[in-house]
């Protein structure tokens, strides 16, 4: 059984997952990115600038440390700690390994 604050976390996190799926840059699936640092074409080059920013904004949320934030390590921890679905648990070793090797 979830805890208040561990199910208050997972939708929260849930939501934020809707909000990156709802970016932009998500739903254009743009794959490639070019940075120019120097020259005519200064900063980043293939899409909308406001759309970056909305999915860097969003995408933080899931990187930051402290209390009440929903890191992929935390939600994680949850599953781990609370599930019963040995598939689940599994899945979210999986996810937290992949995270960690972006």
């Amino acid at each position: 059984m979830l805890t208040p604050d561990e199910e208050a976390r997972l939708r929260k996190f849930q939501r934020r997952v809707q909000d990156l799926e709802a970016c932009g840059l998500v739903k254009t699936s743009v794959t490639r990115l070019t940075v120019h640092l120097a020259g005519p074409k200064q900063g980043l080059v293939g899409f909308d600038p406001d759309q970056f920013r909305s999915f860097s904004i969003t995408l933080r949320q899931f990187l930051m440390q402290g209390d009440g934030d929903v890191t992929v390590g935390r939600v994680c921890n949850i599953i781990e700690r609370r599930c019963q679905l040995p598939r689940l648990v599994g899945w979210g070793r999986h996810y937290r390994q992949s995270w960690n090797e972006v």
